[in-house]
Protein backbone atom coordinates (compact mmCIF):
# COMPACT_ATOMS: atom_id res chain seq x y z
CA UNK A 1 0.00 0.00 0.00
CA UNK A 2 2.88 2.46 0.80
CA UNK A 3 4.52 2.04 -2.51
CA UNK A 4 1.69 4.16 -3.96
CA UNK A 5 3.44 7.08 -2.76
CA UNK A 6 6.11 8.87 -3.83
CA UNK A 7 7.23 10.91 -0.38
CA UNK A 8 7.39 9.70 3.17
CA UNK A 9 8.54 11.25 6.37
CA UNK A 10 10.70 8.71 8.54
CA UNK A 11 11.71 9.59 11.46
CA UNK A 12 13.05 13.35 11.27
CA UNK A 13 14.33 15.09 8.56
CA UNK A 14 13.76 15.19 5.17
CA UNK A 15 11.42 14.15 2.93
CA UNK A 16 12.10 10.29 2.30
CA UNK A 17 11.77 7.53 -0.82
CA UNK A 18 10.28 4.21 -0.32
CA UNK A 19 13.85 2.43 0.74
CA UNK A 20 14.52 4.70 4.03
CA UNK A 21 11.76 3.04 5.41
CA UNK A 22 14.25 -0.41 5.23
CA UNK A 23 17.12 1.44 6.31
CA UNK A 24 14.61 2.90 9.29
CA UNK A 25 13.54 -0.77 10.22
CA UNK A 26 17.08 -1.67 10.34
CA UNK A 27 17.91 0.92 12.39
CA UNK A 28 15.28 0.41 14.89
CA UNK A 29 15.65 -3.32 15.17
CA UNK A 30 19.73 -2.87 15.43
CA UNK A 31 19.00 0.26 18.29
CA UNK A 32 16.53 -2.12 20.37
CA UNK A 33 19.10 -5.03 20.16
CA UNK A 34 22.44 -2.93 21.13
CA UNK A 35 19.71 -1.60 23.95
CA UNK A 36 19.71 -5.16 24.82
CA UNK A 37 23.55 -5.81 24.27
CA UNK A 38 24.78 -2.84 26.51
CA UNK A 39 22.38 -3.84 29.66
CA UNK A 40 22.91 -7.36 29.42
CA UNK A 41 19.32 -7.89 28.89
CA UNK A 42 18.68 -5.79 32.21
CA UNK A 43 17.20 -2.72 29.56
CA UNK A 44 18.40 -1.11 32.67
CA UNK A 45 21.54 1.59 31.75
CA UNK A 46 24.11 2.95 34.11
CA UNK A 47 25.91 6.14 32.91
CA UNK A 48 28.58 4.07 31.51
CA UNK A 49 26.49 1.32 29.59
CA UNK A 50 24.50 4.69 28.17
CA UNK A 51 27.75 6.16 26.72
CA UNK A 52 29.18 2.88 24.98
CA UNK A 53 25.70 1.83 23.42
CA UNK A 54 25.31 5.65 22.20
CA UNK A 55 29.25 5.19 20.72
CA UNK A 56 28.12 2.29 19.14
CA UNK A 57 24.89 3.09 17.57
CA UNK A 58 26.90 6.58 16.56
CA UNK A 59 29.91 4.23 14.89
CA UNK A 60 27.30 2.00 12.97
CA UNK A 61 25.64 4.85 11.63
CA UNK A 62 28.10 8.01 11.67
CA UNK A 63 26.20 10.03 8.92
CA UNK A 64 22.14 9.09 10.25
CA UNK A 65 21.99 12.30 11.99
CA UNK A 66 19.89 13.68 15.24
CA UNK A 67 23.34 12.06 16.35
CA UNK A 68 22.23 14.19 19.65
CA UNK A 69 19.34 12.19 19.92
CA UNK A 70 20.37 8.79 20.53
CA UNK A 71 20.90 7.93 24.00
CA UNK A 72 17.65 10.11 24.67
CA UNK A 73 15.04 7.49 24.49
CA UNK A 74 17.54 4.34 25.17
CA UNK A 75 16.19 4.41 28.98
CA UNK A 76 12.34 4.35 27.69
CA UNK A 77 13.25 1.31 24.84
CA UNK A 78 15.21 -0.35 27.61
CA UNK A 79 12.06 -0.34 29.78
CA UNK A 80 9.56 -1.20 27.08
CA UNK A 81 11.82 -4.36 25.80
CA UNK A 82 12.06 -5.53 28.62
CA UNK A 83 8.10 -4.85 29.92
CA UNK A 84 7.26 -6.61 26.04
CA UNK A 85 9.49 -9.64 27.13
CA UNK A 86 7.28 -10.40 29.99
CA UNK A 87 3.68 -10.70 28.15
CA UNK A 88 2.09 -14.02 27.68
Amino acid sequence: MLKSFNNYYVGHGAVSDFADIAKQKDYTHIYCAEVLKATKGSGIFTEETRNTFEQKMISLFPDYGCQFMVALSADSVGRELISLSHKN
